[in-house]
């Protein structure tokens, strides 16, 4: 897998920047601030939030806008967030090469890539799980069966949720179908009945 490199810099980062610039030490700034020398110290590593009222605080002492701290934090958790995704991908691609990728593909369940990342995405897409990791977990970890499956096993899997798709994608139909009489006649009951009774039964096959 491609490494793909990213670096979360803190807001901590430009206060450290600004107290060089003026020369001020960080229990000078503390009492400036109005905050403990520790949670500075915590501020300027990135281990703790910079919130909107400490953001108000950086205006008042830096004169730089409160908007500008807050963005500053919002960017470093969302690349926090990232690197941690990427962990997670280049982890679960080893879940995703059991998969028969290419033939789901050509079946049209997957988007044709080489990528190992949109593979792992596309595959997670197709189980309906945030990670493969709970899909392994809920399919053979929890049933008491070895996380190292078989193929059969894996054949299984994938036969049982190209099932649920088709039972979908068919009464996702019967829902469209019930929907467009219901709008074009709304004074019969009957339509309006099976629009409900096609509703709760493609509900009930989500949620099962």
């Amino acid at each position: 897998m491609t490494e793909k490199t990213m670096v979360a810099i803190p807001p901590g980062a430009t206060i450290k920047e600004q107290l060089e610039q003026r020369q001020m030490t960080q229990k000078e700034f503390a009492a400036r601030i109005d905050l403990s020398q520790k949670h500075v110290s915590h501020l300027i590593n990135g281990t703790v939030q910079l919130t909107p009222e400490v953001a108000y605080r950086l205006e008042m002492v830096f004169g730089i806008p409160a908007r500008f701290w807050n963005n500053l934090e919002a960017i470093y958790r969302e690349k926090l967030v990232q690197i941690e995704h990427q962990k997670e991908i280049e982890k679960e691609y080893e879940i995703a090469r059991q998969f028969p990728y290419q033939k789901l593909a050509q079946e049209g369940y997957v988007k044709e890539t080489r990528d190992h990342e949109e593979r792992v995405i596309q595959l997670r897409q197709f189980f309906e799980v945030s990670k493969l990791e709970v899909l392994m977990e809920m399919t053979f970890k929890n049933a008491g069966l070895p996380y190292q499956t078989t193929k059969r096993d894996i054949r299984l899997l994938v036969e049982t949720q190209k099932q649920r798709w088709a039972e979908r994608i068919k009464l996702e139909r019967a829902l469209d179908e019930a929907e467009k009489h219901a709008k074009a006649d709304p004074t019969r009951l009957s339509h309006q009945e099976v629009f409900s009774s096609v509703r709760e039964n493609l509900k009930g096959s989500a949620d099962g």
